[in-house]
């Protein structure tokens, strides 16, 4: 059976990997990109807030790398 073969470069570093992994660093991440589509999409925080039933508080807390207790599922 022939292994592929991976290119390191490609592959993330061991640091980069291990700094994405920690549960805030990747909460930060997902919430710059978040606030990127949603001003990219022309949505304000209080329009996505009362589309997802949660606060103005909550979407920027989220956005800002801040937030706890939040779902994907909140903003699907």
């Amino acid at each position: 059976m022939r292994v592929a073969k991976f290119n390191q470069k490609a592959l993330l570093s061991k640091t980069a990997w291990l700094k994405l992994a920690t549960g805030s660093e990747l909460i930060r991440q997902l919430g710059q990109r978040y606030r990127d589509y949603r001003k990219r999409t022309g949505h304000t925080q209080k329009e996505v807030a009362e589309k997802a039933g949660l606060s103005v508080f909550t979407i920027s807390s989220f956005e800002n790398g801040s937030a706890t207790g939040i779902t994907l599922a909140s903003f699907i």
